[in-house]
């Protein structure tokens, strides 16, 4: 059985709305910290051809490493002005 099937699911509605693959992205590109968090505690789940799947560890690590620059430059610019 593949990796990326899950049964803890029956349904893609039955997921919390902010594991679903594209309220993660909405609220990834708004609250980068609240969508690290949700990475760090769970899953995220999208659907493909009728069947759930989650996001694989590529998908987590580009994720995290896109916000973790996101962090880094706000750490730098605060760092900037307090100079």
């Amino acid at each position: 059985m593949p990796k990326n099937n899950i049964t803890k699911h029956n349904t893609y509605y039955g997921i919390p709305k902010y594991r679903r693959h594209n309220n993660f992205w909405a609220i990834y590109f708004i609250l980068p910290i609240v969508a690290i968090v949700i990475l760090m505690t769970g899953d995220v789940y999208y659907k493909r051809q009728g069947r759930i799947r989650r996001f694989d560890d590529s998908n987590t690590f580009i994720a995290l490493g896109l916000a973790g620059l996101w962090l880094g430059q706000q750490i730098y610019i605060l760092f900037k002005f307090m100079n």
